[in-house]
């Protein structure tokens, strides 16, 4: 290529395939003169250092509305469906993960997404973190959010998919891009997922695209609690993939769990984008999934609740609060006297609790962000009475809706029930995520009481 120069560079969102690379070379070659982007056979290329004189007269502007859904750790739409559908798929994978978790938030938003070709109207489904669809799961994926189902290969996915959708359907002999709106949603690190792909698919489109990036304005980012829990330390994730959104949306909306607590389940918060006037936090009642959804419509959970040397009050202690706090009744509470550890010298006593967890209440949160999105310019076809609340928590979708769709503004929110109506919220239809009995499942606690570790985004 004479007269230009070409750089080399590791790390970039590009497209990624051998077709794509190939509608791309007579562009390429008619550029020599620009800088030349060019990050290997297996990356695909792009432009760098280019800024597109395009040609718009008698040609007609088109307008682009791209929603993308980056799906949970473990989440996976098609595996769920192949579990419905007890096909084969799901014969040769049955213990995995993501084929028998039930449907997130994400998933199902996306499915009723507005979406019309004609109107150029798109919306882009990428499987959850740590998951391939008909494939088994991913244990460094799920577990540090890497390698080739992490979070940067699910952003690369994101965005070359966003890319070809729209290059086919523009005629630039007749045709230009105008405008392209982009909505980007994402539960847990598919949230830390979406929150890259606003950091960074503005320059990445521009250049596959060869269109000014002013042209790509991010219109809603909604979040459903982001848990980041990328690499090997987790402190530095809102740094590492630019999850401090800012302004750079017209409108943010993160919903968060109050009620999740676990010592790898930190939150990354909204906070530049509140600070920019655009940002909206929610906390609702719930732990992670909860909010975000995934649960099946009945789970059976049993937790260690409280460890205490015979003879002590402390179980004592522990029962009444939980009670008083709604989580169990106190017929499903028991008691075991067991050696600790290897120590058969030394005995302890054990509380636990056990109950049935219905679903449904996933449905609130996922009501609130489908009303929210839709006040920012989102279209949703109509769901039915598919994912109805069940008639006993009418009242409470009715209190928190309410109360989460009016309060809308630039602040964080707190949202609140009555006792009345939290006890047996708790005690039915939320899960406590938090398990003693888990290494990968311990909870954070300070004084006896739980809390959670916010990180700034």
């Amino acid at each position: 290529m004479p007269g230009g120069s070409i750089r080399k560079i590791a790390r970039t969102v590009v497209m990624n395939t051998k077709a794509d690379a190939e509608l791309r070379a007579p562009q390429i070659v008619s550029t020599a003169a620009n800088n030349v982007l060019e990050t290997g056979k297996a990356n695909g290329v792009f432009f760098a250092d280019y800024e597109p004189k395009e040609v718009t007269k008698n040609k007609k502007p088109l307008t682009f509305t791209v929603s993308l859904f980056f799906d949970g750790t473990r989440n996976n739409r098609n595996n769920t469906d192949a579990r419905k559908a007890d096909n084969e798929v799901y014969k040769k994978h049955k213990n995995e993960v993501s084929f028998n978790n039930g449907y997130s938030n994400v998933g199902i938003l996306e499915r009723y997404n507005f979406r019309d070709p004609e109107e150029r109207k798109l919306s882009i489904y990428i499987e959850g973190i740590g998951t391939e669809d008909n494939k088994g799961d991913s244990l460094i994926g799920s577990a540090i959010g890497t390698g080739s189902t992490g979070i940067p290969a699910k952003v690369k996915k994101g965005i070359n998919a966003m890319c070809t959708e729209i290059y086919r359907m523009v005629d630039p002999k007749i045709e230009y891009i105008e405008k392209i709106e982009v909505d980007a949603f994402g539960f847990s690190r598919g949230a830390a997922a979406a929150r890259n792909f606003v950091h960074l698919a503005q320059d990445a489109a521009a250049k596959q695209l060869q269109i000014a990036k002013t042209k790509v304005i991010y219109r809603f980012v909604g979040l459903f609690d982001t848990v980041s829990s990328y690499g090997l330390s987790f402190s530095n994730d809102t740094e590492d993939l630019g999850m401090d959104i800012g302004g750079n949306a017209k409108k943010v909306v993160q919903l968060t769990a109050a009620d999740e607590h676990r010592k790898v389940f930190s939150l990354t918060d909204i906070r530049s984008s509140i600070g920019a006037g655009v940002g909206y936090e929610l906390e609702l009642p719930g732990a992670h999934s909860d909010i975000g959804g995934g649960y099946e419509a009945e789970e059976e959970e049993e937790r260690l609740i409280e460890t205490a040397l015979e003879g002590q009050g402390v179980i004592a202690g522990a029962r009444d609060a939980i009670v008083r706090e709604g989580w169990y009744t106190k017929d499903q509470l028991y008691e075991r006297l067991q050696p600790m550890g290897d120590n058969y010298y030394t005995m302890v006593t054990r509380l636990y609790g056990k109950r049935t967890v219905t679903g449904g209440y996933q449905y609130i949160p996922m009501n609130i962000m489908k009303q929210l999105a839709e006040k920012n310019g989102m279209q949703f076809n109509d769901m039915g009475k598919r994912f109805e609340v069940p008639p006993d928590m009418e009242q409470v979708k009715s209190t928190l809706v309410q109360q989460g769709v009016a309060g809308d503004g630039a602040h964080k929110k707190a949202l609140s029930l009555p006792p009345e109506q939290l006890r047996p919220l708790r005690n039915k239809y939320l899960h406590r995520s938090a398990n003693p009995s888990s290494l990968a499942m311990l909870g954070r606690y300070k004084d006896g009481k739980p809390y959670r570790v916010i990180h700034a985004g």
